[in-house]
């Protein structure tokens, strides 16, 4: 809750989003660039600008909270 508690009802659809996205490419041991991701969640959530997208993938990923994504991929998080 101290996470993500005041985060708008729109921010948490689109975060939930985000980290279903990256979840998906993890499970399938599938490296994607930060563009990729935004790209896919764009073609989910249309409705979400691709700059405010590509922020909130910042701010998970420098939460330690995505990890197919490249910047958890060069901190070797995901694949060896």
């Amino acid at each position: 809750m101290a996470e993500f508690g005041r985060e708008s009802a729109a921010d948490l659809e689109l975060i939930s989003t985000i980290v279903y996205a990256d979840r998906e490419a993890a499970a399938n041991r599938k490296k994607q660039s930060i563009q990729e991701l935004c790209r896919k969640v764009k073609e989910i959530k249309p409705r979400f600008a691709g700059e405010f997208i590509t922020g909130k993938i910042h701010e998970l990923a420098g939460k330690d909270l995505l990890l197919a994504t490249q910047l958890a991929t060069e901190r070797g998080e995901v694949w060896a």
